[in-house]
């Protein structure tokens, strides 16, 4: 498909559009015009669907350095090595949890005499409101 450059000169008082052939080619048709329309947004849709999966490689893949088995061997063994890094900050962590809600279930049958029954209406902050109220209290000099 030949494609054109627009061009304009000056003539005393009068403007002349013309229209010159390019190195790339010559003239577009006008009924071509859509073909090449579609050609351009085609690729730009292409150029997107590819930088979306470039995102996240580090530059030195995309410099050239690493071969396409490469960087799906040595980006897979970083996501595995992240994938066991959050594993064991999640166990770590539901540890901690579990330790806090012993801690907070023997100091409230340390207060109330009773173990706390757990619900969606009986959490952690009402079970501290609790003791904090009976600890009031014992400032107080009042016996519950």
């Amino acid at each position: 498909m030949k494609r054109y450059t627009p061009d304009c000169s000056m003539h005393m008082s009068h403007e002349i559009a013309y229209m010159r052939e390019t190195p790339e080619g010559g003239y577009v048709e006008y009924q071509d015009h859509l073909a090449v329309k579609t050609q351009r947004d085609n690729l730009a849709t292409r150029v997107t669907k590819l930088e979306l999966v470039l995102q996240g490689l580090p530059q030195e893949a995309l410099d050239g350095g690493w071969t396409a088995k490469g960087i799906c061997c040595e980006y897979a063994s970083k996501l595995e090595t992240q994938v066991k890094e959050l594993d064991v900050s999640e166990t770590k962590l539901i540890l901690e949890r579990d330790e806090a809600e012993i801690a907070l279930a023997d100091m409230y049958e340390a207060a109330t005499g009773h173990r706390p029954e757990w619900s969606n209406f009986f959490g952690f902050t009402e079970a501290i409101d609790e003791v904090a109220e009976i600890a009031a209290g014992w400032g107080r000099g009042e016996d519950e």
